[in-house]
């Protein structure tokens, strides 16, 4: 809900708070069914109600310059544009430092959240 995201946010500036709540609303419109949690890894969590584990789907982490949109199965996404980044066994993310870079590359993370998505349907 808003308030945990509002409380997650208020420690962040206001470049990172203007990026996280931007992907939000990205992410929103393509999983508008998602149960969202923000997460005591100070994360914003997306998940089918196959629970968070099982049905993990994408998150927004905010750092101090940047702000993360990471991806549960990023190693299983077609990445034309090389986006992702990560070496984790599955996990891959997409970093963002500017609102305008969000807006920029808005039709690529779109791709890749219905990508996401779909994975899980």
């Amino acid at each position: 809900n808003m308030e945990d995201i509002d409380a997650l946010l208020a420690d962040y500036s206001d470049t990172v708070t203007a990026i996280t709540r931007r992907l939000r609303e990205i992410v929103v419109s393509i999983m508008p069914d998602a149960n969202e949690v923000v997460t005591g890894h100070k994360n914003i969590s997306y998940h089918t109600d196959a629970g968070q584990m099982k049905g993990g789907m994408v998150y927004i982490a905010p750092f101090k310059d940047s702000v993360n949109l990471g991806f549960m199965d990023g190693i299983d996404l077609d990445d034309p544009q090389t986006l992702l980044g990560g070496s984790g066994k599955r996990l891959r993310h997409v970093k963002l430092q500017t609102v305008e870079a969000v807006e920029e590359m808005e039709p690529h993370l779109r791709n890749l959240l219905e990508q996401a998505k779909a994975l899980k349907a």
